[in-house]
């Protein structure tokens, strides 16, 4: 939810890149990440771009928001996670409860739980694929009666920390003990004398 799995190399920053230069465009889902990119003016400029150019985009779980904010979601059919769902209806687009929602060049779906037909549908949309013919909907999708899931089910998704990690933070626990106890016998050992007070 908060927590990176891994690090990973970057080839460059989102304000140095050029949308010209990349052919596809994944807007990674998850709480966090995509509300700090909808918040980022040169995420939202890559972003527009990339449609301006007519790449494809794929955007999962609460990624289209990322759209709502640059403009991009009106009058479009697109899924996400239905917790947002109201929030892409507002912006003008309709909400379809399916696992992967192709409308032209941009795919969205739900979440993790999709991903085998958010990746299949995915590769298609880069690979330059044409969407298979689907009936336009006449509107959204009801909001679901329940959620998609409990609302602890998302912590079985964090990365458990390494033993190295656990290690690490041990070693420092300790080093902060030790650092502690050598500074309270300092200022609890008497003031030694100095040759001015043998007057």
């Amino acid at each position: 939810m908060h927590q990176s799995a891994e690090l990973l190399k970057v080839d460059a920053a989102v304000d140095t890149a050029r949308a010209a230069d990349y052919d596809g465009l994944l807007l990674p889902g998850g709480y966090i990440g995509p509300d700090l990119l909808r918040q980022s003016a040169p995420a939202r400029d890559f972003v527009c771009d990339f449609h301006a150019l007519g790449k494809p985009i794929a955007a999962m779980s609460h990624a289209p928001l990322v759209l709502v904010s640059c403009g991009l979601a009106r009058g479009r059919t697109l899924t996400a996670w239905p917790g947002i769902r109201d929030d892409l209806v507002n912006a003008g687009a309709a909400w379809l409860d399916r696992d992967a929602v192709r409308d032209g060049l941009l795919l969205t779906s739900r979440g993790p739980q999709d991903a085998d037909a958010f990746i299949r549908e995915m590769l298609a949309l880069f690979a330059g694929d044409a969407p298979s013919a689907a009936a336009a909907p006449s509107g959204s999708d009801p909001p679901r009666r329940a959620p998609l899931e409990a609302p602890e089910q998302p912590l079985r998704w964090l990365s458990a920390p390494s033993i190295g990690t656990m290690l690490s933070l041990a070693l420092l626990g300790v080093g902060v003990v030790a650092a502690n106890h050598s500074r309270r016998k300092k200022e609890d050992a008497p003031p030694a004398a100095s040759a001015a007070d043998d007057g």
